[in-house]
């Protein structure tokens, strides 16, 4: 095994826990961001269900103009943030709700300019009911016909019914029977006959504005039912939403808990192989080197008869190992040799015996 295998190894496993610890983390962060995207999703329907309260209570078309406005801004910033939220059963039921409630919202909104275009209407058209009102009431009035007078009565007793209080068909059709009595009353009545005609054809345009403003009355109070009918879906649709986004929120933070645990878990993990990793290193690579040391402190006090064990598993220590051993086997042998070098040469005996027999 080679040393630069046994680095690149170890370099990615530290880098494979780095990015383990990292993605978990980004995943915590994202579920974090989740909730917080949720709180603003939710404050915005709340915000959008308190402008629908005040488009509802509006009175002119100035004010209904801005917070029409308003709405819509705050229509296009929650389906912004629903684009931010996490793909989730919870969270397309959440979607499929807010898709009623816009429905709801704009029924409320397109109903409630109708109003304010009718009441606009109705307050032109009144000033002319009541002075045709006034016309018709004080020259009958002065007839002194008891049965007329109380026609008269009845007339404008139902003109007040129809427009301000109970609004509707009913009411409607009783003021203008009430004016068809008036109508007979004065055709019998002791008027001359020029006189009949001008209050006659008086009561001919009172009776076209009172259709008028009749029609315009119950189509407002329909318009305020409907608004209501609209406003009781927003608060179901409401509470759905708030149970709804309770679950999910807590789905959420049960996601965030768990990668907090996920998290630190892959932390002392990687610790763990951190150390583990360390120690089997220094393991590998610290005993040999060390041995080598040790053969190189002998080898300097002249001991050359070291044996160096030749167990690393690394190929470039393996190789040094056998390098210095090779080297320690030549200079061992050379140190021999000069030593042999250096050794006195004895003299040659002379052969007495053979100059004795010369």
């Amino acid at each position: 095994m080679k040393l630069n295998h046994i680095l690149v190894s170890g370099f990615l496993l530290v880098a494979l826990l780095v990015g383990a610890v990292g993605f978990v983390g980004i995943q915590a962060q994202e579920t974090t961001q989740s909730g917080k995207d949720l709180e603003r999703y939710l404050s915005g329907l709340s915000q959008k269900q308190n402008l629908l309260f005040q488009i509802i209570e509006s009175s002119d078309h100035s004010d209904f103009s801005e917070l029409t406005e308003e709405l819509k801004q705050i229509d296009k910033n929650i389906k912004e943030i629903e684009q931010l939220l996490p793909e989730s059963e919870g969270v397309r039921q959440l979607i499929s709700l807010d898709d009623n409630y816009q429905d709801s919202s704009k029924k409320i909104v397109s109903v409630h300019k109708e109003l304010l275009d009718q009441e606009i209407i109705f307050a032109n058209a009144y000033p002319t009911e009541k002075q045709q009102r006034y016309n018709i009431r004080v020259p009958l009035f002065a007839i002194d016909d008891r049965q007329l007078t109380e026609d008269v009565g009845f007339m404008q007793y139902f003109s007040k019914e129809t427009l301000y209080q109970s609004p509707d068909q009913e009411h409607l059709d009783e003021w203008i029977e009430s004016i068809k009595k008036v109508k007979v009353g004065v055709d019998s009545s002791i008027l001359s006959l020029e006189e009949r005609d001008a209050i006659l054809s008086e009561i001919d345009a009172y009776e076209e504005v009172a259709q008028k403003m009749g029609e315009i009355a119950i189509r407002g109070q329909e318009i305020k039912d409907e608004e209501l009918v609209e406003i009781e879906k927003i608060n179901a649709l409401s509470k759905e939403n708030f149970q709804l986004s309770l679950a999910i929120e807590d789905d959420i933070q049960d996601s965030i808990q768990m990668n907090k645990r996920v998290l630190v878990a892959v932390i002392l993990i990687t610790l763990l192989l951190a150390v583990i990793l360390g120690l089997y290193m220094s393991h590998l690579i610290s005993k040999p080197i060390q041995k080598i040391t040790d053969a190189f402190d002998e080898i300097s006090k002249g001991n050359f008869n070291v044996d160096i064990e030749k167990g690393s598993r690394i190929k470039e220590l393996l190789t040094l190992q056998e390098s210095i051993s090779r080297t320690t086997a030549s200079m061992k042998l050379a140190v021999l040799e000069a030593m042999k070098k250096k050794e006195p040469t004895l003299p040659q005996e002379k052969n007495f015996d053979s100059e004795d027999q010369a």
